[in-house]
Parts: structure tokens; sequence; C-alpha cells
């Protein structure tokens, strides 16, 4: 009875597959789930760029094989346990601030110092190579810049007008950690200060002017509001960076890392035309606040962008003698 039982299940089941009433893959697997999260809040022009340009790619483009998930901010993450967090596996994708994790990859803050654009770095055996295999070795991988530009990224912006050198040495000057050496080289007090407080130091008179800040992250805080004048020299590339737990990375089929890797490589065309746009933007709306922008003399610009740079460049040299050789190698003309 029971052999006749199966007999009748496996033709039916023929009967079912020769008709078409069976796929011809009979498993639906579900998509690999990736979280990521970001340094900065979620309305932030990074964090929605990197958002719509890298990572609604890379899902549409999956067609359900990979799926990235958003899973918050600061709110949910303070920013200095970001990169732990990745290199542990809590969360797979982190969009960050070198200077949060410069413990975890020595040297990697010197990115911000780069002379080339997105694309020279990535030309084979260059900057892009270095900073990958540098990751690797130390349990993250380096998917690249989330902030990827060919103009410089940081202004001072301050509440005096300075001329001449001697100026400096009567301002006090905050920053988040990128630009303290540059500040300190120019002669200013240095007041060590995170981008969420700008708004308040320089209202409260805390700071005379701020030396880290970008158009877009002044515009959007409001800060032209507390602010009268901006050096129109910007120096330094942004040190937002994409990473990546190693062990995710290792866990993706072939054809999903090179999904990921090409969007990647596509990204900054995006990026660079949008934050153009929203860079225009930005002056625009810090303009029409009464904030002035005004240049330099010819040799005291050269005076205070060499200055920046020389600044940033021994900093590096005297914390990481090891890797900072290579990074100015492979990140200056």
């Amino acid at each position: 009875m029971k052999r006749q039982a199966l007999v009748v299940v496996a033709g039916l089941v023929s009967f079912m597959f020769l008709a078409g009433m069976l796929p011809s893959k009979v498993s639906c697997a579900e998509p690999i789930e990736l979280n990521w999260v970001s340094v900065l809040p979620k309305n932030n022009p990074e964090t929605k760029a990197f958002q719509k340009f890298f990572v609604d790619r890379v899902n549409e483009l999956a067609k359900g094989e990979l799926l990235i998930k958003y899973r918050g901010g600061p709110e949910v993450m303070a920013p200095p346990n970001i990169a732990p967090g990745v290199k542990k596996g809590i969360v797979d994708i982190a969009t960050i601030f070198v200077g949060f994790y410069e413990a975890i990859v020595p040297g990697i803050a010197a990115a911000m110092l780069t002379e080339l654009t997105p694309y020279e770095e990535r030309k084979p055996g260059g900057a892009y190579d270095f900073m990958l295999e540098h990751h690797k070795k130390h349990g993250l991988m380096y998917l690249g810049r989330q902030a990827p530009s060919v103009e410089n990224f940081f202004y001072c912006i301050l509440n005096k007008r300075v001329d001449k050198p001697q100026d400096f040495t009567k301002l006090k000057i905050g920053s988040a950690t990128a630009a303290r050496p540059a500040a300190k080289a120019w002669g200013a007090s240095v007041v060590p200060i995170k981008p969420s407080d700008y708004y308040t130091a320089m209202e409260r008179n805390l700071v005379d002017g701020v030396a880290s800040c970008p158009l877009l992250t002044w515009a959007a805080q409001g800060c032209q509001e507390v602010s009268k004048y901006v050096i129109d020299h910007p120096y330094y590339k942004s040190t937002a960076m994409s990473i990546m737990n190693l062990k995710s990375w290792n866990r993706l089929p072939k054809h999903l890392q090179n999904l990921m890797n090409q969007v990647m490589i596509e990204y900054p065309r995006f990026k660079m035309e949008n934050h153009t746009n929203e860079d225009a933007r930005a002056r625009v709306k810090i303009l029409d606040a009464g904030v002035e922008f005004y240049r330099l003399s010819p040799e005291i610009a050269e005076w205070f962008l060499g200055t920046a740079y020389k600044a940033a460049w021994e900093y590096q040299q005297k914390r990481f003698p090891e890797v900072t050789p290579e990074f100015k190698r492979l990140l200056t003309r």
C-alpha cells in the first residue's frame, strides 16, 4: 500500500513539473542583508547623498540578492563606537570620519591631504590600493570616500576678519580633529570642538571662528546666523570614509563584491555633481545671511594654505612615521 502511495505522489509531482506548475528552481533565497550606520544624521546632505547614490543603486542593481539597510546615525551608535562596531561585526557598513578610527587604521587621516582626484587615486598600485590593503591589515574593508571631490572641502569661518599672519595670534579657533594642527600653526589658540557644537560655540563667543567645516554643514546647521566672514581659500578634502566589516565582505559572493565595487567607482561622478549644486546653494544661503566671503593677498594666501598642509603632514609624520611617507608619496603630485 505504501509503495502504491509513493508511486502516485511521484507521478503527480512529475506531471506538475512537466505541465509547468512547478518552478525550475524550487528554493527562493532570501536576500543577503547588510546594516549600515552613519556618523552624520540622516538628514545631513552627505548621508542623504550616500544613501541615494550608493546604497539605493546597489540595492536596485542587486535585484533582490542583496539589501543594504540604514539603521541610523549618531543617535543609534555614538561616533567613537562606530568603527569598533564595524570591526566586531555589530554593523556591516559605516560612513565615518577618519578621526574616529585612526586608532584602528593608523595614519588614515592623511587621506584628507590628497591632491588627487578620486579617479587618480584608483589607478593601479596607487592610493586606493594602498588604503585598501592598509584597512584589510587591520580588519576592515575600505570601500572608498563617502564625500569624494575635486575641490577642497574645509573653510576657515570667522567673526573677526584676518588679513595677515599676525591677526591669527589674536584668535580662538575651534576645530574638530582635522584642522587643529593648521590652526595652531597659523598662530591661533586652538579650542577642541565637535561639529555638532559649532553653532553654540560661535553664538556664545567661546571661539572666534571654526577651521574644519565645509559650507554644506555650516549652512545646514544655520551657523551663518552667528558668523561674519569666510576666508575663501578652502583646504583639505573630506575626512568621511566608507568602511565595512571584512568578514561580511568576504562572505559576499564575488559577483556582489564586484557590483559594490563598481557602484563605488561610479559614485564620485554622481556625488560630485550633486555636491557642486549643493555647495553653490549653501554659499548663496550663507551670503544671503550677510556673511562676507573674501580672499587674502596672493602671498598671504600662499602662507595660509602652505602652513595648513605642512602642519598636517608634520603632525601625521610625528604620530605615524611608519606609514606617513607612503601616504604622502601616493597622495601628492
